[in-house]
């Protein structure tokens, strides 16, 4: 493991330079860090990035300075070439109309499937406080097509998403965050943006806040998923989250609807992907109060379900935190997911410690490896690290768009803006960084209850720190077999406070199944890769 110094070294280099050179679908740049900024300078989004025939697109969002207030005013679409160096740009917006930009988690434009890109931004005009939604499609090159416009009816609108479907079309949900209600609606839109259809019967009446984000367009089933959740928080010590799935046809017509809350209560839902076996994968986010402090922690994992909907299993990556949030899911190309969050300490808290991680996990969800990301080493701890953005490319290399924002303690500046990570697919800010610069899960683990057995680094080059949800001190028996299912290794193991260290450094290389068996007869177990 690279020490402190030579890490902030590296990663300085980096953000200064730039070499080689190609294009989306070629050889490609190595690993970077760049900074992005557009209009006015530390006051700016840059809410999304996509591949063209011959570079990359992206739009930003703009502040206005001489407005009072956080207000945005504007976007700006720019055509960046193969070696993301930003060409030619197109200014949007006018001084009546102001443009919120803000990040959540999930980009500002999509595109469209037929060269062009959908763009949404929430505005209100001069005259009134309402949170209206501008939305349309631009070219590759930045020039609008056509713009609409959602009128709404809360002050608080500001969390959309677009979803792309076949022939061009789309749905837009709009969650209206009120301050006495959390609703949602669902505007399916054909090519040219005419809203053709209106779904809002997603909502559980009876004092629920409502939500659905990060809807995913099933292919094999021809359906739209949208997973939502109700929920209703009394003084932040009493939870009752209760997630489900509804399925919509690419027209609006709504199939199903599965209440999740018996299997999944106090757990927030993401997107879902079909899975190897015909059943699917989404992100969850548990809900959980804490007596030491006024909001409540989180726990960021993935959920396997059959497919019928119904949970299989649930594996949750760190400890509960005030903020260790992870909004983003994605599946590459190859078949592997991407889980990508941010971590953070309360602000009442002195004592920062900022960054963004990112997970990843094989087709059948083995976890693969969990990195975490601070550019600029801890001088930055007080800039929080949002990502925004995961995208991967046809080699396997991942583009990350964050956003950052706070204050810089040594000129109590504020800082805004944002950097676009490039990584290779193991996630290395250097080319070939290897295992070892993997890092590590806290000390205490909180593996999944049902059966997951938690392994990192994983591959490795024959360590692997385990652990297994069973009570301290508990004698289990720890089985290791080849793929052919022929026991390797058998011996009795402890469940200590920190994880149990895995020797296999002496084995060959390859693919080995750990197999954990409590004194309860509970069963946990995991895949693990051996490299040389």
């Amino acid at each position: 493991m690279k020490n402190l110094a030579s890490k902030v070294l590296l990663l300085l280099l980096m953000f200064q330079t730039l070499a080689g050179a190609t294009a989306w679908g070629q050889a490609t740049l190595g690993p970077f860090v760049k900074k992005f900024e557009a209009g006015y300078p530390n006051f700016s989004y840059f809410t999304s990035i996509w591949p063209t025939d011959t570079g990359w697109w992206g739009l930003f969002t703009k502040f206005d300075s001489l407005v009072t207030g956080i207000y945005f005013d504007g976007a700006e679409a720019v055509v960046i070439d193969s070696s993301f160096e930003i060409t030619s740009s197109v200014s949007h917006g006018t001084a009546s109309r102001y443009y919120m930009g803000y990040p959540e988690f999930n980009p500002k434009s999509i595109p469209d499937g037929k060269g062009n890109f959908w763009y949404w931004l929430p505005t209100y005009t001069s005259s009134d406080s309402m949170r209206h939604l501008v939305y349309g499609k631009m070219d590759a090159m930045g020039q609008i097509l056509f713009e609409k416009e959602i009128l709404n009816a809360n002050e608080a609108d500001y969390q959309f998403q677009f979803l792309t479907l076949p022939q061009g079309r789309a749905v837009c949900l709009t969650n209206h965050l009120g301050r006495f209600a959390f609703l949602t609606w669902l505007h399916w839109v054909d090519s040219l943006g005419n809203v053709t259809h209106l779904d809002s019967t997603v909502r559980i009446t009876g004092g629920y806040f409502h939500s659905t984000n990060f809807c995913t367009y099933d292919s094999t089933r021809n359906v739209i998923l949208a997973p939502s959740m109700d929920s209703y928080f009394s003084g932040f010590q009493t939870y009752n989250v209760r997630p489900r799935i509804s399925t919509y046809t690419p027209f609006g017509t709504l199939l199903s609807r599965k209440d999740l809350t018996s299997q999944l209560k106090d757990n927030a839902l993401g997107n879902l992907y079909r899975t190897i076996d015909g059943g699917y994968v989404a992100r969850i986010m548990e809900f959980k109060y804490d007596s030491t402090s006024v909001y409540e922690t989180h726990r960021p994992g993935i959920v396997k379900l059959d497919s019928n909907f119904d949970v299989v299993w649930k594996k949750y990556l760190f400890p509960p935190k005030d903020v260790n949030d992870a909004f983003i899911f994605h599946r590459s190309q190859k078949g592997d997911f991407y889980l990508t969050g941010w971590s953070d300490n309360p602000g009442w808290d002195t004592v920062h410690h900022r960054q963004w991680f990112l997970t990843k996990f094989s087709p059948n969800l083995d976890s693969l490896w969990t990195r975490f990301y601070n550019i600029g080493g801890d001088t930055i701890n007080d800039i929080a690290q949002i990502p925004i953005q995961t995208q991967t490319l046809p080699n396997g290399d991942i583009l990350v768009l964050v956003h950052n924002n706070g204050w810089w303690p040594p000129t109590s500046q504020f800082i805004n803006y944002t950097t676009l990570y490039k990584l290779d697919s193991m996630g290395c800010l250097l080319s070939g960084c290897g295992i070892d610069t993997t890092v590590q899960p806290p000390d205490t683990l909180y593996p999944n209850p049902d059966g997951q057995l938690i392994a990192y680094p994983n591959p490795s080059a024959g360590e692997f720190a385990i652990a297994w949800d069973v009570n301290l001190g508990d004698l289990s028996t720890l089985l290791v077999s080849d793929l052919a299912g022929r026991v390797l290794l058998k011996e009795a193991i402890v469940r200590e406070e920190k994880p149990t260290l895995l020797d296999l450094g002496d084995w060959a290389a390859g693919v080995y199944v750990v197999t954990v068996t409590s004194e309860k007869g509970r069963i946990f177990r995991a895949r693990v890769s051996v490299l040389r």
